[in-house]
């Protein structure tokens, strides 16, 4: 989130892409559900969902940035 932020020239775009982050994260919660292909996305499907912390949970770090 905070590589989003800085990488942001526009506050609006920035926005947009930790909504985006949000969502995504949220919806690794609903079964059957693709992951796009986003590293650090994959990663955090299969490491912590994966270890119980639901996506809910960790989307909840965007309201933060």
């Amino acid at each position: 989130m905070a590589a989003i932020v800085a990488a942001a020239r526009e506050p609006a775009i920035g926005a947009m892409r930790l909504l985006w982050w949000r969502d995504a994260l949220s919806k690794l919660d609903e079964a059957g559900a693709a992951i796009p292909a986003e590293p650090l996305l994959e990663a955090a499907a299969h490491q912590l969902v994966a270890a119980g912390l639901p996506g809910e949970a960790i989307a909840g770090i965007e309201e933060g940035w």
